[in-house]
């Protein structure tokens, strides 16, 4: 899903990313008319949005790496990781100098310009990773960068952001960072001065960087948009009203919550695909090994695998019929026509036989120019018709090299009603049945019964 989508992520409509997209439009446009409000009482909602924003952005964090373990060539990755990992230690810092959450004691007052700067440095730096994740995206296709190249860089900028936020938080006094005027708990200092503006620029540049440069090929890049527009969001909202504990800066925080969900669902779609395709793709290697390659019939060991299973729950009430069929006169078939002919012959046999049954029947090639079938539910007398259809079929739809040159089929027949016979026994009567039926003249269908001289048969 990361990479080979090869049809526009939009152009497919998803309606899940349609109503997103409605979503964050209709709740943007009820904070930008009712934000200015301001609510002490949800004051609480910040350390629980925060919270649940940390532990996104750390799950995040994993499972891209996760999925970066293996598939070590989508590069992007590392960027998006490091930028969720980054945001994790800024939010647990957060975290820990709320007072009341962790340890601290101070008031909301001495810690909102801390908090402030965490959120302004965390935004520019996670804005930056995501433009270095398109970056090495775009590069990657052209194999401009590699693992060394995009592991650095991103170090970088994570040094940088922590370097910058332990410099100015901890009120040095050659750098420092008023946002929050602590009396009236407003941050009109941050949208006077070019540092909010910045904020509001660069998170324009990096959607519209994600959107025309991925073209949104697939659900995660998608995502990613989404993400970028709800972050873009989530600034214009504390733009909008400049307190605190105004219901916008609330709103704020409820659109990064929506912003890494858009994500994480992104994130756990891609890996329910990653199974459904390793589940496929074993389920295909499964079969093509319980197959014959040439008739792709079951083979001989899944054959005996089903019949000792089946016979298992056979009855009276429920029997298990069993045939073994022989193609007649096959080695005169090879040598006078070549073993081409004769395995078009076997594919021809085995096509009408697979025609002549029911789904959930058992038709395998047991070897060479033999056949066997299970048949779940029959008696010897519904049985013997089916084998009766098989070989009336197979001499009249089967020929030699499409020639007038028919072929013919013997089989044997029988009908398993006690499950504790052992499926090598079933099958050394169902093999007998057929000898009968070559040793009686060939083209024929014989029954298996006790003693030997009471088997039955009939013949074309």
């Amino acid at each position: 899903m990361l990479e080979n989508g090869k049809s526009s992520f939009l152009a497919k409509g998803h309606f899940l990313s349609f109503v997103s997209f409605l979503l964050l439009f209709f709740l943007f446009a009820f904070f930008i008319r009712f934000g200015a409000h301001r609510f002490d009482v949800l004051r609480s909602f910040f350390p629980v949005s925060t919270a649940i924003v940390f532990v996104l952005h750390m799950f995040l964090t994993i499972i891209i790496l996760i999925r970066f373990h293996f598939n070590n060539t989508h590069l992007h990755l590392i960027a998006i990781a490091s930028a969720y990992g980054l945001s994790s230690l800024f939010l647990a810092n957060s975290l820990f100098i709320y007072p009341g959450v962790l340890i601290s004691e101070s008031n909301i007052k001495e810690s909102a310009n801390a908090l402030a700067v965490d959120f302004v440095i965390r935004s520019f730096s996670m804005a930056v990773l995501f433009l270095l994740s398109v970056l090495f995206y775009i590069k990657n296709k052209y194999n401009y960068v590699n693992k060394s190249t995009v592991t650095a860089s991103c170090t970088l900028v994570i040094l940088i952001a922590v370097g910058f936020a332990v410099v100015i938080i901890s009120n040095n006094n050659i750098l420092q960072l008023p946002i929050i005027e602590p009396d009236e708990l407003n941050y009109r200092r941050l949208w006077s001065s070019h540092i909010g503006n910045a904020l509001i620029i660069i998170w324009v540049i990096t959607t519209f960087t994600v959107v025309f440069f991925t073209k949104l090929v697939n659900g995660f890049w998608f995502s990613l948009s989404l993400s970028c527009v709800a972050f873009l969001g989530s600034i214009l909202l504390m733009w909008r009203s400049a307190y605190v504990t105004s219901l916008a800066w609330y709103g704020s925080h409820l659109f990064e919550v929506l912003a890494t969900l858009f994500v994480v669902l992104a994130f756990i779609y891609d890996i329910y695909k990653l199974y459904q395709k390793g589940l496929e793709d074993y389920l295909e290697s499964y079969e093509k090994s319980i197959r014959d390659s040439l008739t792709h019939l079951y083979d001989r060991r899944y054959f005996d695998n089903r019949l000792a299973s089946r016979i298992k729950g056979a009855s009276e009430i429920s029997p298990i019929s069993l045939f073994f069929i022989d193609i007649d006169h096959f080695k005169s078939i090879n040598d006078g026509y070549g073993h081409p002919v004769g395995d078009k012959v076997i594919r021809r046999v085995a096509d009408t036989m697979v025609a002549s049954v029911r789904k959930t029947d058992v038709v395998a090639r047991y070897g060479g120019e033999e056949f066997a079938i299970i048949l779940k539910g029959l008696n010897t007398k519904s049985a013997s018709r089916i084998a009766e259809n098989i070989r009336n079929r197979v001499s009249e739809e089967v020929h030699v090299h499409g020639g007038p040159e028919k072929v013919t089929v013997s089989i044997g027949v029988y009908t398993i009603t006690d499950q504790h016979l052992s499926a090598d026994e079933s099958v050394s009567r169902a093999d007998a049945a057929m000898y009968q039926a070559k040793k009686g003249g060939r083209n024929r269908v014989v029954v298996y019964s006790h003693p030997i001289s009471d088997f039955e048969h009939t013949v074309a």
